[in-house]
């Protein structure tokens, strides 16, 4: 069984009113709305575990190279890079090292 995994309860509230539509127990003409939602949290859940797990990474490397590598893939993924050039810059550092 894996780890568990916390949402807000209106994003379990979407998800759950978006499981009676399919069901047949929801009314059409919010469903747009709330899968929208729905989908928009799951993305942003799904992009704080990828993130968390390459942090992870980044602290428990077992070597300086790996460490390095790691903490660029964590940069590189987590929005702290703006532009292509920057991550360009980087990853250059990085084949140069």
């Amino acid at each position: 069984m894996g780890k568990n995994v916390q949402i807000s309860e209106q994003d379990f509230l979407n998800g759950f009113f978006l499981a009676l539509y399919v069901r047949g127990d929801f009314e059409e003409e919010l469903v747009q709305e709330l899968a929208e939602k729905v989908f928009k949290a799951y993305e942003e859940k799904l992009e704080a575990i990828v993130r968390r797990g390459l942090y992870t990474k980044y602290k428990t490397a077992p070597t300086e190279a790996e460490r390095e590598q790691a903490r660029i893939e964590y940069l590189a993924h987590s929005d702290l890079m703006v532009d292509d050039a920057t991550f360009q810059k980087i990853m250059g550092y990085q084949k140069n090292r």
